[in-house]
């Protein structure tokens, strides 16, 4: 479901996680080989990125992404997490702030969200197409006049709403959630969106 987003937040994600996990150097081949999806010219163009975002999110003190030619990359943290770049990642997509917008509005005004976001109608009206091309899976729309508008049955919003923010949330979390138990990430997302349990008509209670 984070693929939904974009392929580069998706191996943003996985870079960090990779580096997150070694004590040292890892090579832009190593990370090729574990990341078999992205070419290696994609993944050190994508290291470069990632260092410059830390250094937006965290001091030198705090966080720093080490390049070298000879020994690859190293991500150093000094007592912190990964939250504040996981979701300076996530919240600087566009797909990402229309799903929000409109999963938890269910519509909002055109020219306000062109203001607020510096973009232009067609760039917004070109992330919605892509966000159609995957929503229609879930016989879901958006429609764009002068308002944005999500078109559906309500089940199926709230179905697709869940699956979404099931995966996202764990960025903003820093992974977090992953030590959750199911029943206890639900009761988070649901309240999140604003939706009583008992409208699911589902028996969360034997989770």
């Amino acid at each position: 479901m984070v693929l939904f987003l974009d392929k580069k937040i998706k191996l943003k994600q996985d870079v960090l996680r990779i580096l997150n996990y070694k004590n040292d150097f890892v090579t832009t081949e190593e990370l090729a080989e574990l990341i078999p999806y992205a070419s290696f010219s994609t993944i050190r163009s994508i290291c470069y990125e990632l260092r410059d975002e830390i250094k937006e999110v965290y001091s030198e003190h705090e966080a720093t992404l080490i390049i070298t030619p000879s020994k690859g990359v190293r991500y150093v943290r000094h007592n912190i997490s990964s939250q504040k770049i996981n979701h300076y990642i996530l919240s600087n997509h566009l797909f990402h702030d229309i799903l929000v917008k409109i999963l938890k509005e269910r519509h909002f005004n055109v020219f306000s969200f062109l203001e607020e976001n510096y973009i232009s109608k067609s760039t917004l009206y070109n992330s919605i197409k892509k966000i159609n091309a995957r929503l229609n899976e879930f016989d879901l729309h958006i429609s764009m006049s002068h308002q944005v508008k999500i078109v559906g049955k309500e089940h199926h919003i709230r179905l697709f709403s869940f699956l979404y923010f099931f995966h996202t949330l764990d960025i903003y979390e820093d992974g977090s959630l992953f030590s959750m138990s199911i029943k206890d990430k639900t009761r988070k997302i649901l309240h999140y969106l604003e939706i009583d349990y008992l409208d699911l008509k589902l028996p969360l209670t034997e989770l």
